[in-house]
């Protein structure tokens, strides 16, 4: 095996794997396959001389609390909201369609925050342009008129506006087509993803692919916009028909890698895809490091376009022939410009103007007289790659854009420090029935092969997935191939043993009521009042216990409840209705990776109705007048709640369920040949010392260091 080494540190390379070992492991694995390594670039530094950040995103926290959302079917912005707000790592997942967005979201106090992506998932603006929208904004003649000489007008709502002609003369025609289709003269220039704004650090997005309504100049809204945040990584995104900006940036230490930029036949004009700087009187300066981005077709200008920014372009791929301008380093501006490549066709791949310009270009597929004798960055970072080999490796399976296969999604080694280079396990236990995943790091687009010595234990796929097929032990072979890190091949031991079962250890059962409770709420006229079907609350209840002439209601007995008076009713013949958005529902303590089922359905039959979650696997459970039973796991020790969400809902029953015997998250991973785990540290402590065994283990969930 070989032992690859980049800048003189030992290699973080690592190849690792992890297991499911059970449905209830969602979190963890989520929390560990979804974080790779740390950032580099300007990102990862806290000054000019290169004082080192730690970027870790989410997983700064000693114990990451995790979220998996799926989208709801209707505007998803304010779950995602919502999951920032109160998980570190928030994986999106795709499984169940794209993530609708009808109005940027302005986020606030996002503070070490990982946003990942998985299973293809995709956040698009609810508003695009047609193909008659973009028919009859070309029939107006807009593409001939100046996008610099200053017009003062009034537009057809009564506003009075001064902005470059072509930008007024389209905003006027779609506001024209608004009022033709809603009666009412609106802009949709709202139609962006995500805004972080200055209060926001350490941020991590990863794996997205974010869609807007297609490119027109009406002064719209971005995909991705740093409005002032800093220490912000976007890697392996990929960003279609933005608007206005694709990514755009106020905000200083970045690093935005691995991404794809392009626009589609939704694209009207004004495909200008990341601006940076704008800053007042040259006050300010922002630090941006762009390695190993595509921007393709239809691309027009920005690729990037930056004034008052000190700048690292490296290996970047322009394949958008027909454009105008591309890398565009204006006043103030002092940038390192290294092995990136221009497609034939390709207009100005880069070009400028202004004063203080100190541009440094070197090993480019493209001539460029700099000028400056030499720029230089104070981090470390990868040799470039020849910029001939980039357009090969950025497009590959896994380069550049929302290309990372779940699977193969890298670990996170937050616990590592750059001189470890392996974990101290090579053998580990999975669940018979569950998927195994291996990932690993993909500075590149690493290519692989896989082989089981027992394919009858486990089963390797045509896509490389694995599977835990049958009770006993095989081997797992590796050859990996990077572009960076060279060839390694390790091997690790799998045990597959049969699954421990879930077992009730609370349930609420509100299909039937005893006699003993219907008594005692229709003795307690003070509490509930009746109308001889049901009983409603008199009062508002907050955060208490269900009770009825002076006893709990056995049926709701350890939950709580937060209602309006007169919002809840219990059916005499069954069932709980609870009919006020935002009433709640609050479990007692429960614990990591306990299994929560809510059986209930909508009281409005065509409507979708349900809960959002607090502390659980899933941002909301919705269902229609349909009865539902949806079920998610619990994130982290503590209590869960449950917000009505939607309007009047029926409650049938609650059920916790509890795995018998330990479950989570196995990781293990491998060392170099000949090496000793007495040779390599964890948390500065040796994996092994004397008889001293140290190491990795699963305890409640979470992967822990044995010290």
């Amino acid at each position: 095996m070989k032992n690859p080494m980049i800048l003189g540190r030992k290699a973080t390379c690592l190849l690792a794997l992890c297991a499911t070992l059970g449905n209830a492991a969602w979190a963890d694995t989520d929390a560990a396959d979804y974080f790779d390594g740390k950032a580099w670039g300007w990102a990862s530094c806290s000054d000019e001389s290169g004082t080192a950040y730690q970027l870790d995103g989410g997983m700064r926290a000693a114990q990451p609390s995790t979220i998996v959302l799926t989208s709801n079917g209707g505007d998803n912005a304010s779950a995602i909201k919502a999951a920032i707000a109160q998980y570190d790592i928030i994986v999106l997942d795709g499984s169940a369609g794209q993530f609708t967005i009808a109005s940027q979201m302005a986020i606030s106090n996002a503070v070490n925050k990982t946003i990942v992506g998985r299973n293809n998932a995709v956040l698009a603006t609810q508003f695009y342009l047609t193909d008659s929208d973009i028919a009859y904004l070309k029939s107006q003649g807009l593409e001939g008129l100046s996008s610099t000489d200053q017009y003062t007008g009034t537009l057809p709502d009564g506003t009075t506006l001064t902005c470059d002609r072509r930008a007024f003369f389209t905003k006027k025609a779609l506001m024209e087509l608004q009022y033709q289709k809603t009666g009412a003269y609106t802009l949709p220039n709202n139609a962006g993803i995500f805004m972080f704004d200055a209060t926001c650090q350490n941020v991590i997005v990863r794996n997205l692919t974010l869609q807007g309504p297609g490119a027109v100049d009406i002064d719209g809204a971005d995909l991705l916009y740093d409005a002032y945040a800093t220490h912000l990584w976007v890697d392996h995104c990929t960003f279609i028909d933005s608007q206005d900006g694709a990514l755009d940036t106020r905000g200083g230490w970045n690093t935005y890698t691995w991404n794809h930029f392009y626009y589609t036949s939704r694209s009207y004009s004004h495909a200008y895809t990341c601006g940076l700087g704008w800053v007042s009187n040259h006050s300010d300066v922002l630090h941006v490091t762009w390695g190993y981005n595509i921007w393709g077709k239809g691309c027009q200008r920005r690729l990037p376009q930056a004034d008052d920014a000190w700048l690292h372009l490296v290996n970047n791929y322009h394949n958008c022939a027909g454009n105008a301008a591309g890398m565009t380093l204006n006043t103030y501006v002092t940038a390192l410009v290294e092995g990136n490549y221009a497609a034939s066709g390709v207009n100005s791949p880069l070009t400028g103007s202004g004063e203080r310009r100190y541009i440094y270009a070197r090993n480019n597929s493209f001539s460029y007289t700099s000028t400056s004798t030499s720029v230089a960055v104070p981090y470390a970072y990868a040799t470039p790659i020849s910029c001939a080999n980039v357009p090969t490796v950025l497009t590959a399976a896994h380069g550049a854009g929302a290309t990372l296969d779940d699977m193969f999604m890298p670990l996170g080694y937050n616990t590592l420090s750059d001189e470890t280079f392996g974990f101290y396990a090579t053998s580990y236990d999975v669940l018979l029935g569950n998927d195994i995943f291996l990932p690993v790091r993909n500075y590149v687009g690493a290519r692989y092969t896989l082989t089981s010595s027992d394919p009858s234990v486990v089963e390797v796929g045509t896509s490389g997935a694995l599977k835990a097929v049958g009770v006993g032990t095989a081997t797992l072979t590796a050859t990996v191939s990077d572009e960076l890190y060279g060839n390694f091949e390790a091997e690790v031991t799998v045990n597959v043993t049969q699954p421990n079962e879930f077992q009730t250890i609370m349930k609420w059962d509100f299909s039937t009521f005893s006699s003993a409770t219907k008594g005692n709420l229709s003795a307690d006229a003070a509490l509930w009042t009746s109308d001889g079907t049901s009983y409603t609350n008199a009062s508002a209840l907050n955060g208490v216990e269900l009770t009825a002439n002076g006893a709990a209601i056995a049926e709701a007995e350890g939950l709580t409840f937060t209602s309006a008076a007169s919002k809840l009713q219990i059916y005499s013949g069954g069932r709980i209705r609870l009919n006020k958005e935002g009433s709640i529902i609050a479990l007692p303590e429960l614990q990591r990776d306990d299994k929560v089922l809510v059986t209930w359905k909508s009281a409005n039959s065509s409507a979708q109705r349900g809960f959002t979650t607090h502390n659980l696997s899933v941002a909301s459970m919705l269902t229609d007048g349909n009865q539902k039973t949806g079920e998610a796991w619990v994130v982290a020790d503590g209590a869960v709640s449950l917000a009505v969400s939607g309007g009047g809902i029926y409650v049938v029953s609650i059920e916790v369920q509890r795995q018998s015997g330990a479950s989570g998250i196995g990781c293990i991973g491998v060392m170099a040949d000949g090496s000793s785990s007495a040779d390599y540290t964890l948390d500065g402590l040796q994996l092994k010392s004397g008889s001293a065994t140290r190491g990795l283990r699963v305890r409640g969930g979470r992967v822990v260091l044995v010290k």
